[in-house]
């Protein structure tokens, strides 16, 4: 083949160079290979073929008979007399060629295999497993390299001229192989100099270690690059001294390890560093300022009625400000500065290297100007204003945290101002703390006072608009303050730990309202109730949500747990017994904000979930934005494999229901259909039947 002498035609002593584990390259490699001698004996075989065959060393090693494995497989009942050119056991065949047997597992790993047997020219033969479907293989022509699907080279020690490329690595760089005889590594690795590579070379052939593993990348015919990991190995198979390079493409492994890293580093919707950046900029800006001797100041921006945007335009219309927010403090903050979303409406500036804390009045000045003018959302000018709070380091404190702190209880002064402004920290802003522990006062009369209150919003389905169920949402109504949206109390009651009796309420509230409308004659409908990460870790849930169910009277099955995507991959396993827990108790499970997080199909799939919901981040845009109508499809597909429901949030449009019902999506809800509404207004809906 190409006018090359291939490894089947030099006998198998040199092929296995004498050796008890040579050609250990073939390590590297997840396709399983084993060359035996004409006399039937074990001469070379890699990590794969053993596992693909589930046995280990000693069990099996270089010289043992073909008939001794096959013996070895039959004690562990893998292969009985009784058949023995047939399927057998676990799915393995006995094959017989060259005078010689060898067991053929057809199945592995739940995957179908191949194997393919290439005779020596002396007569022995190679045995090479791959996944069944890959394609044809050539026949005596193949080398050992060109078995696998893997790229390999042999190139020559002192020339470093390709002596052999495999079909693999020429079919993915565009070259012929008479082109590649007459190049070198360097020609394809430009990011090595000569040095570089003879110096790397040297440390194998001095035997510093018997294997080089490195990343570069490689260039192809069309001067295109793709990432690769090299296992590089010197090798004097034949009389001759040589390296072996098996080089696998990283490039979908790099994509993944940066959309990990993206996901993991920056804000999803604005594309601004998330909170864990933020600190580590901070930490480097104050450093930085040690070393030059100057001040760093940290912005803290709240923006001002920005519930108000999402309750009167819709969540999307507030996503979408934010956004523009985004793009605006990126447009007025110098190269050097850091601007972070930290959460919600909330965004940070790092301003490093200051003079002076007029450096910092002067930026404060340039974003609320900027905030001022108005942002055009869809055909509509939203304008919009913020609070600003500012602390600066060294003069306020050292720590990051605490210096995040200061900003913050600096910029509930500005709001106490009356918004659209901004303030300095001063050590004196003791009332703020004070305003916080009042609330948390405020939080524990709460349940005693009765001032929460529940608001349901209808599930329906796609397809016809029928309500199929509901979830219970938890509003407060303040004596003094009015209604606080659950944004402004729930991460203090979680930090607090009075989300748990609060939870509690809200559980018990909704499955004794559930059963009251069932016992008015009502259509029996499920309730969806959200846990809280702290909720679901509290030792006594279980138990608590098997209490109200017999208090109440509900049957289990009308009554849905939520959590989120990030709670459940908190602690997997963990996740995992905790609602089997619940399962047991016959009440459905729904993970919440799908898509948000960070899942693992495996425990996705090990999770016993009835359905996911579609987090309302990826409808909103699902008409105009290809991607997010992608990820939404294969979500749907998703829900669909794994036999569970899928519901989609944040419908706000009919062009969005259209969409989601066309592509299979179970059922909706959102503005479209209706607002969340109190317990005396929903069994109007419920009579209506459709929305």
């Amino acid at each position: 083949m190409d006018g090359m002498k291939d490894m089947y035609d030099v006998p198998i002593d040199e092929l296995t160079d004498g050796g008890a584990r040579p050609f250990e390259f073939l390590d590297h490699i997840g396709q399983g290979i084993a060359v035996f001698g004409a006399d039937r004996k074990l001469k070379v075989f890699n990590r794969a073929f053993y596992r693909a065959l589930d046995i280990l060393p000693p069990d099996i090693s270089v010289g043992m008979y073909v008939d001794d494995l096959i013996r070895q497989m039959s004690l562990r009942g893998d292969y009985g007399p009784g058949d023995p050119d047939g399927h057998i056991g676990r799915g393995l065949e006995l094959i017989k060629k060259c005078d010689a047997a060898f067991l053929l597992p057809k199945e592995y790993d739940g995957a179908d295999l191949d194997g393919v047997i290439n005779a020596l020219s002396d007569g022995g033969f190679v045995i090479h497993y791959e996944k069944a479907g890959d394609g044809p293989f050539e026949d005596d022509a193949l080398t050992l390299f060109d078995l696998v699907g893997q790229e390999f080279y042999a190139f020559n020690a002192q020339t470093l001229l390709f002596s052999h490329v495999n079909k693999t690595a020429r079919r993915n760089l565009g070259y012929a192989l008479d082109e590649l005889r007459r190049m070198t590594p360097l020609d394809l690795m430009p990011t090595f100099t000569d040095l570089q590579f003879r110096q790397m070379l040297g440390r194998l052939l001095e035997g510093e270690k018997d294997i080089h593993i490195f990343e570069t990348v490689l260039m192809r015919e069309d001067e295109t690059l793709y990432p690769v990991e090299v296992h590089l190995q010197h090798h004097t198979s034949g009389g001759g001294g040589g390296f072996i390079a098996a080089i696998q493409d990283v490039t979908d492994r790099k994509e993944a390890e940066k959309t990990i890293w993206q996901q993991a580093n920056y804000d999803s919707l604005t594309g601004l560093p998330n909170r864990a950046v933020f600190f580590d900029r901070l930490e480097m800006a104050q450093l930085q300022g040690d070393r030059d001797h100057r001040m760093v100041a940290l912005h803290f921006l709240d923006l001002d009625f920005f519930k108000d945007v999402n309750d009167s335009e819709g969540h999307g219309a507030g996503d979408a400000l934010l956004v523009g927010v985004a793009k605006k403090l990126k447009s007025v903050i110098r190269k050097t500065d850091t601007v972070a979303r930290l959460g919600g409406d909330e965004f940070a500036v790092i301003q490093p290297s200051i003079r002076h804390v007029d450096d910092a009045e002067l930026l404060a000045k340039k974003i609320l100007k900027g905030l001022s003018e108005p942002f055009q959302i869809g055909a509509k000018n939203i304008f919009i204003g913020g609070s600003i709070g500012i602390t600066v380091y060294p003069l306020d404190d050292q720590n990051p945290e605490e210096l995040l702190r200061n900003a913050d209880i600096a910029m509930y002064e500005a709001k106490s101002r009356g918004r659209n402004t901004f303030a300095f920290y001063d050590i004196n802003m003791s009332d703020i703390i004070r305003s916080r522990n009042e609330m948390e006062q405020d939080l524990r009369r709460a349940l005693e006072n009765k001032e929460f209150y529940l608001l349901y919003q209808p599930k329906v389905l796609s397809k016809d608009g029928e309500i199929v169920g509901m979830e219970a949402l938890i509003r407060w109504n303040h004596p003094e303050r009015g209604n606080i949206p659950p944004s402004d109390f729930i991460p203090l009651a979680e930090k607090s730990g009075l989300i748990v009796p609060i939870g509690e309420w809200v559980l018990r509230t909704a499955a004794s309202q559930n059963k009251a409308w069932q016992d008015m004659g009502l259509k029996p409908l499920g309730v969806a109730v959200n846990l809280s990460a702290v909720q679901f870790r509290d030792d006594y849930l279980v138990g608590m949500v098997a209490d109200i169910l017999d208090e109440v009277g509900l049957d289990p099955q009308y009554l849905e747990l939520e959590i989120t995507e990030s709670t459940a991959m908190d602690d997997a396993s963990k996740t995992a017994d905790i609602l089997d827990h619940l399962t047991q108790l016959g009440v459905k499970i729904s993970l919440d904000d799908f898509g948000t997080g960070y899942s693992s199909l495996a425990y996705l799939k090990r999770f016993p979930l009835d359905r996911i919901k579609i987090d309302m981040s990826f409808v909103r845009d699902i008409i105009s934005d290809g991607n997010d109508a992608a990820i939404v499809n294969a979500v749907i597909n998703l829900g669909r494999a794994l036999d569970m429901m899928v519901t989609a949030e944040g419908v706000e449009t009919q062009a969005q229901l259209a969409h989601l019902s066309a592509n299979g999506c179970d059922e909706v809800q959102g503005f479209y259909f209706s607002r969340p509404v109190s317990a005396e207004q929903f069994p109007a809906l419920l009579l209506r039947g459709k929305i």
